[in-house]
């Protein structure tokens, strides 16, 4: 009888074999030699798990430690052989304890047939499944699956975060009990219905936007999309959901901002057009009065490159081509013809930017026909006044000269007379001829200095770059400085553009008061700059410590006003020159006392100026 039952297992296409209590194999079948890929005298008498995949053997192992003899009698498990080639196979086994004639256990048999494209299946399955829920988990939306019956079956990780329920506390509850709002949970239940019976649904398969509500019941709008789907005869829909509180309030900002910005432009006085490749895409109320335009449409869409002049259509091209390269461009000079024939010069600041979502070109223009006038007029003005000048100091020179001439004479006849006469004269007599001779040297001062007024501001137009600080230095080596004076400079000094013998004149004259009027034994001139950010200038100060100047001196910069009432030799003419040079450039000068002795002079100069290109555009051609 059990050799017939042998044979039959012999036969069989399932893994059978036996083993004793200890798991020490004594019987194993043919299609279990071949499966594994080895010969029955090879595994017999060896311990059954010797066969089991490694990965397998403490998970079985375990499984039959935590079982008495009796439960393993119809256990079922499933395990991982390794076969010969190392392949591993599975195979589902259920256990069989056989009894002795006496009922004493004996030995426990396994029959198990292979399940190994079975197992394949279910790791893709669960693999597959692992997948899904990382990329719906990951997902930026949140995504809701709900069944036919409308309750929740699939709630993601975003879905936590923007409603503010844990997946555990909305899983089996109905949507309309969770993130639907009270005012739309009857609408969304007749949709349900209605799905149900005819298959359409008005929001299903696209995206809209409408309110939902959050765990602590606040209400806040979404981007709902909502896929139908149906599996197994039954029904779900897919919600893919999207908090849009952020971007409702980016619009709405954005369209305060356009608003904003288009009240702003319509009531600029200056014209603001914007361009793409040099065809206009909009222009304010400004724009259409400069151009004269009466419609839109004779401007918005036309080119303006077709309507310049050709010899300045190389040079349109060139700047276009820098705007568009971000580069900053000096201001621009038009002279236009208008579509109503009007001949106009406009000034015109381009920068690039981005309108509509594209990269295009701002203009702002403003009419200057009338400043281009104005300026033709003053040219015409300063060119008089330049003739005036010139004659004036013409006449100055002749006046020096015929005025020194008898002064001279006066002088030496005054030296003469105390050589010839010095024993005849008394020592009133001689007196009274050196103090006639002192007024002729001081009147000879008075005539220099009213010539170098004349002579101040005549070069005005020859600027050069000049280095301040060694200009500075230059004049205190023509100076006569006693010794008792140290000039000191002071911080950073800068390059700038101005009339270098001028420059020159204000330094020599400011250090030549100092000088002249310091007095004190261990007299000090402190000479610094500054640069004004928010003024574009430089601020340069003379400080000294000498006896300052009264309060009621304000006129000291008036033409033979004296510095100082200690000092009798000075013609008054020199602070007078400096500042009619630096008025004549739009600066100032001023003074200020010093806290403990001594005064300060200030006087500033520009850091540049603007200069102009000039083209032309005919809007009638």
């Amino acid at each position: 009888m059990i050799r017939n039952i042998r044979n039959i297992f012999e036969q069989v296409s399932d893994v059978v074999y036996a083993c004793d209590l200890k798991g020490t194999l004594i019987f194993v079948n043919r299609y279990t030699c071949n499966f594994l890929g080895v010969s029955a005298e090879e595994i017999l008498n060896k311990h059954f798990t010797e066969f089991i995949s490694d990965d397998q053997k403490n998970v079985l192992k375990a499984q039959l430690r935590s079982k008495s003899l009796d439960d393993l009698n119809g256990f079922y498990n499933e395990i991982k052989l390794k076969t010969k080639s190392d392949n591993d196979l599975w195979i589902g086994q259920r256990m069989h304890l056989i009894r002795d004639d006496q009922g004493s256990p004996s030995y426990l048999l396994m029959i198990g047939h292979l399940i190994s494209k079975l197992k394949s299946q279910e790791l893709s399955l669960r693999e597959t499944e692992l997948k899904l829920k990382t990329i719906i988990n990951s997902a930026l939306d949140a995504v809701v699956v709900i069944d036919q019956e409308g309750q929740i079956t699939e709630w993601n990780t975003q879905a936590e975060s923007i409603f503010g329920w844990k997946k555990s506390e909305v899983l089996g509850k109905r949507i309309s009990e969770t993130i639907i709002p009270d005012q739309h949970v009857e609408a969304h239940e007749k949709g349900m219905n209605n799905y149900m019976k005819t298959g359409h649904g008005p929001v299903l398969n696209k995206r809209i936007e409408i309110i939902g509500k959050k765990s602590d019941g606040s209400i806040f709008p979404i981007e709902l999309a909502i896929i139908p789907n149906k599996i197994g005869g039954k029904h779900f829909f897919s919600a893919f959901v999207r908090d849009i509180t952020k971007k409702n309030e980016q619009e709405q900002a954005l369209k305060e901002s356009e608003q904003r910005w288009q009240k702003l432009v319509n009531n600029q006085p200056e014209a603001i057009q914007i361009t793409k490749n040099a065809v206009v895409e909009y222009l304010n109320p400004a724009g259409y009065e400069l151009y004269g335009v009466s419609e839109p449409e004779e401007i918005i869409g036309k080119n303006l490159l077709e309507v310049t002049s050709p010899s300045k259509k190389s040079k349109f091209n060139e700047r276009l081509s820098k705007l568009s390269k971000g580069e900053t461009l000096t201001p621009l000079e038009f002279d236009i013809t208008t579509l109503k024939g009007h001949r106009k010069t406009i000034e015109v600041r381009s920068t690039p930017i981005v309108f509509k979502g594209e990269k295009m070109i701002q203009t702002i223009a403003r009419d200057i026909t009338e400043k281009k006038k104005n300026e033709r007029r003053r040219e015409e003005l300063l060119s008089q006044l330049k003739k005036a000048n010139d004659n004036l100091s013409e006449f100055a020179h002749v006046i020096s000269h015929d005025l020194k001439a008898p002064l001279r004479a006066i002088s030496s006849l005054s030296e003469w007379l105390i050589e010839d006469y010095e024993d005849k004269l008394d020592k009133d007599g001689r007196q009274s001829l050196q103090l006639l001779i002192q007024n002729v040297s001081r009147m000879d001062q008075l005539i220099d200095g009213v010539l170098s007024y004349s002579m101040a501001t005549q070069s005005q137009g020859l600027h050069e770059q000049i280095q301040t600080k060694n200009q500075i230095q230059s004049v205190k080596r023509l100076l006569n400085i006693p010794k008792n004076i140290t000039i000191e400079l002071k911080g950073d000094f800068p390059l700038i553009v101005f009339n270098k013998f001028q420059f020159r004149q204000i330094v020599q004259n400011l250090l030549s008061n100092s000088i002249k009027f310091i007095g004190a034994e261990d007299g000090r001139i402190e000479i610094q700059s500054e640069y004004l950010k928010e003024k574009h200038s430089w601020l340069f100060s003379f400080k000294d410590n000498g006896p300052g100047i009264s309060e009621n001196k304000e006129e000291v910069f008036q033409l033979f006003s004296s510095y100082s009432d200690k000092k009798t030799d000075s013609t008054g003419i020199g602070l007078s020159i400096v500042k009619k040079i630096l008025n004549d450039h739009g600066e100032r000068i001023w003074f200020e006392n010093n806290k403990e002795n001594g005064v300060t002079f200030y006087f500033t100069l520009k850091e540049h100026y603007d200069t102009y290109e000039r083209a032309e555009i005919d809007f009638t051609t």
